[in-house]
């Protein structure tokens, strides 16, 4: 059960008992992730702000074959949607167009993510 290391987009998360958590990630070179983030909901100290959603950063992970969720050992946040959105709150600004901007300032920063299918996959989970 090795664990892997990869840059990952965290899309949702839901509440699984008392103190876990599911997390629903996007990775680059493995796709469409889910795992469990054991006492996530109890203790911030592992997890942090990493397991917002919209969240970019390195994810730590073990899989075993033949298993629909991975387990989440770690996440160091690299960046946040929202940390660009709650920086600059003014009335005059519409969602869509502060989503524009924390996309395109997201893009710069990453390249990797810039012409990959995950601004396919990132549209359709906005929309939904």
């Amino acid at each position: 059960m090795p664990l892997y290391t990869t840059d990952a987009l965290i899309l949702r998360t839901y509440k699984l008992g008392e103190s876990d958590r599911i997390v629903v990630f996007l990775t680059r070179d493995r796709g469409k992730k889910r795992g469990v983030a054991k006492n996530a909901r109890q203790s911030r100290r592992r997890f942090g702000g990493g397991l917002e959603p919209m969240t970019c950063g390195r994810v730590g992970y073990f899989e075993r074959e033949r298993r629909d969720l991975v387990r989440l050992d770690y996440v160091e946040q690299h960046y946040s949607f929202w940390d660009h959105a709650l920086d600059r709150v003014h009335v005059d600004y519409t969602v869509s167009d502060d989503y524009e901007r924390s996309l395109a300032d997201f893009r710069a920063r990453y390249p990797q993510f810039a012409e990959t299918p995950v601004e396919k996959r990132l549209a359709k989970v906005v929309t939904d």
